[in-house]
């Protein structure tokens, strides 16, 4: 089974290296990485929410942050440190492979820029519905970045983005259970 699972990364990570990465798009690409990198995109947003959206602006950046914290925790001391996957451009030698974002050098699995980017746009998208395509958008290109880039195989990128959706679904469910209704807060932001 894990065979089965390591020739299909190896065969979907070859297929996405072999697709047209003319110079635009690898710069969109690393811009897109770069962005998503230790949750800058993210804290942005959340700050610019703070400013304009009163309580539940600052409820909401206090929640991407949370998120933040949780992908630190979890995934970047947890998960990474335990299962210590190399990354694809550290092993693969394949002839015909290229790689154009080779800096990172922790742990491959799972992808904390998927993690941080689904759990992000299902906050923003659970507080602001008007917004969820746009930022769930956002977080597919940015995922989708990492493999197109050669910085991680598609199965990081999968399981880092279902953490991240479980673990921004958790902190809504958290927050609306202990603190405040998403309704409640809606309806005070409203008046």
């Amino acid at each position: 089974m894990l065979n089965s699972l390591e020739n299909l990364d190896l065969s979907v990570f070859t297929y996405i290296n072999h697709l047209p990465h003319p110079q635009f798009l690898i710069s969109l690409g690393l811009f897109l990485t770069g962005i998503g990198s230790y949750g800058a995109v993210w804290l942005i947003a959340g700050i610019v929410f703070a400013f304009l959206g009163r309580k539940k602006g600052i409820r909401t950046f206090w929640l991407i942050v949370t998120a933040l914290i949780m992908d630190l925790a979890l995934n970047e001391y947890l998960i990474k440190l335990t299962i210590e996957r190399p990354r694809p451009y550290q092993v693969l030698k394949l002839a015909g492979l290229y790689f154009w974002d080779t800096k990172w050098v922790d742990s491959s699995f799972a992808s904390g820029h998927s993690f941080t980017a689904v759990a992000c746009a299902v906050i923003i998208g659970s507080r602001y519905p008007k917004l969820i395509w746009p930022f769930l958008i956002l977080a597919a290109l940015i995922a989708f970045s990492r493999v197109y880039l050669g910085a991680h195989w598609p199965s990081d990128v999968v399981a880092g983005a279902i953490m991240g959706l479980i673990i921004g679904y958790i902190i809504i469910y958290v927050e609306n259970r202990y603190f405040v209704k998403e309704k409640k807060l809606n309806n005070k932001t409203r008046k």
